[in-house]
């Protein structure tokens, strides 16, 4: 009897399911604290937890694998959902981190922009540079 060819390597059929679950675990804790660390700017933590994610997301993507071609995983259907489940919650926090970062480098970007000598919007005086019109004060 021949087996259907599967898409990744025997060791990752062969792990638990509960070997897969602890792994996605491990990568929704490390999205915590991925986001943790954008809200407080922890350069080095974010760091630190990059190098963490990368290894957790080369084990992820036999989880990804696994949950291709099931029956040779020997999921049970409980915990093929609970790994689709946890699939689901990685992808939304990882969303909801790059949503955060392009929020912080969008303000970086605009201060870099404001220290570079970019048109301020108000004169020394605190007024703003521009009147309810629109126009801008001063010019003629």
């Amino acid at each position: 009897m021949q087996q259907p060819a599967a898409q990744h390597t025997p060791q990752e059929g062969n792990r638990p399911a509960e070997a897969h679950i602890a792994d996605a675990n491990l990568l929704l804790a490390l999205l915590a604290q991925e986001r943790q660390a954008l809200h407080a700017a922890d350069h080095d933590g974010l760091s630190r937890i990059c190098r963490e994610k990368a290894q957790a997301l080369t084990r992820f993507s036999g989880l990804l694998n696994v949950l291709k071609h099931p029956a040779s995983a020997n999921l049970l259907p409980e915990q093929r959902r609970q790994l689709q489940e946890l699939l689901l919650r990685c992808q939304r926090e990882n969303r909801d981190n790059d949503c955060l970062l392009e929020a912080r480098a969008s303000r970086a970007r605009r201060t870099l922009q404001a220290l570079q000598g970019a048109p301020a919007n108000y004169d020394g005086r605190g007024r703003g540079r521009y009147s309810f019109s629109g126009s801008v004060r001063g010019a003629a």
